[in-house]
């Protein structure tokens, strides 16, 4: 099949052994002619990247040599509807491109893109089938964004991108805009702040404490992790513990969490605990048993004072032996708690494999208290429960004085939430601590 427009330029270039069209080297050239011109002002061009969402679909259905004959009706659209001086290449896959040179182009973009999305998007007679694609066009202007045509195709590409997050079928061209780059870069950006963080250490920890009902008595604190970011300050974990997880980091940040509040604990009166949270992640890479070991002789932590909580994803078949390595961990001495108790679907059957320390009842369920019944009936069940099994029960999110009335009446065990405490740094509950024991909180 010929290639519409000019492909004799200087710079060469072959042609696509599937479409007969140009391909990257002779777009590549075709763009450094346009605007690599010394002593003269670069031609303004404009660039569209495509690709017809289906024709896997049609590869799948169909075979091989269905796709290939499809991608060549498309090329003969293309090629059908550009000018002399225009230039179709396919770049790769279901991937095209469109390069024109004419100084009247930019002011026609939009007019083109819907000109192709029309083309395109009309149904093809394949092998005596008809197949349906969708096609997603974006576009770039040059040199606006530069003069590389690596460059410009990424720009493009970033456009065409964007109509992924669109739920509507129209309009499925975009042009390219500044703020799509710095979109792109922000999940790279901020992998390498969050690696970076791992390995200067800098993350803090922040401590929310537990009391015990009815008598208000400090029992103890949850450590919870903040990132410190140089430009961001203060970061929740809420915001970058799962992107710690996608890179394979939680491994890392849970040994500092483990290591920092055994550190801090072993400074406090004998009579408080620390509990900590323990994700998937650290059951799979294997090195949680040998952290806990180091961290406790380290810091000389009696393990009955540590307190480690795991939710019922953790203890799923994909977590791998995260049940051997529980009962190796309570071998430790250590106590181990289920966190989220009522939110997920086994936790009665997680119940009877594992003899739990504590149950820890989410704060969806305690939010509502004490208006809905739904919530209180949930309550008096876990705390029966518990009580039934001889494990201790504990309510997080409390908020209200109310909340508190209503779990004491019921026999709640413990208490945490904002009520008896924010999450604070260390230094900021020192007082408290020095001044144990005390009757209370003085919630009671």
């Amino acid at each position: 099949m010929a290639i519409q427009g000019n492909n004799s330029l200087p710079g060469g270039g072959g042609l696509d052994t599937v479409t007969g069209l140009a391909d990257f080297a002779m777009f590549a050239a075709r763009v450094a002619t346009a605007l690599v011109r010394p002593g003269r002002r670069p031609a303004r061009i404009v660039v569209y990247m495509l690709d017809l969402d289906g024709v896997r679909h049609t590869t799948t259905n169909l075979g091989h040599a269905a796709q290939e004959e499809l991608l060549r009706a498309a090329a003969r659209r293309l090629s059908a509807v550009i000018r002399g001086t225009d230039l179709v290449v396919r770049l790769a896959g279901d991937e095209f491109a469109i390069l024109q040179s004419d100084g009247s182009a930019a002011f026609q973009a939009e007019a083109m893109a819907k000109r192709l999305t029309a083309l395109l998007g009309h149904p093809y007679l394949v092998f005596g089938e008809t197949v349906t694609v969708t096609p997603r066009l974006g576009s770039v202007l040059a040199p606006e964004v530069g003069n590389d045509a690596s460059l410009l195709l990424r720009c493009a590409g970033l456009a065409r991108s964007s109509l992924e997050q669109e739920a509507a079928a129209t309009p499925r061209w975009c042009r390219f805009s500044a703020d799509m780059d710095a979109r792109a870069k922000a999940p790279r950006n901020a992998e390498a702040a969050l690696r970076h963080a791992v390995f200067a250490q800098q993350f803090e920890q922040h401590n929310q404490p537990l009391i015990a009902l009815p008598t208000g008595r400090l029992t103890g604190f949850e450590a919870l992790i903040r990132w410190r970011h140089p430009a961001a300050g203060l970061v929740p974990p809420g915001d970058f513990l799962p992107l710690a997880e996608k890179l394979g980091l939680m491994g890392r940040i849970g040994d500092w969490v483990i290591r920092e509040a055994c550190r801090t604990a072993a400074r406090w009166p004998k009579s408080l605990s620390v509990a900590v949270n323990i994700a998937p992640a650290q059951f799979k890479d294997g090195r949680l048993l040998d952290t806990l070991r180091t961290a406790l002789k380290e810091t000389e932590l009696a393990p009955n004072r540590l307190e480690l909580e795991v939710t019922e994803t953790a203890l799923l078949p994909a977590s791998g032996d995260a049940p051997a390595q529980l009962a190796a961990i309570r071998a430790l001495g250590c106590h181990i708690a289920m966190d989220d108790f009522g939110t997920g679907y086994s936790s009665l059957t997680q119940l009877r494999s594992f003899p739990f320390d504590r149950l820890k009842v989410d704060r969806s369920f305690i939010r509502d208290l004490p208006e809905s019944s739904q919530s209180l009936a949930i309550l008096r069940s876990v705390v029966g429960l518990g009580r039934s099994l001889g494990i201790a029960v504990t309510a997080e999110g409390v908020e209200t004085p109310d909340q508190m009335r209503l779990l004491i009446l019921e026999g709640c065990n413990s208490a945490r939430g904002y009520l008896i405490g924010k999450p604070k740094e260390a230094s900021a509950y020192a007082a408290l601590i020095a001044n144990l024991p005390a009757e209370g909180l003085g919630l009671g």
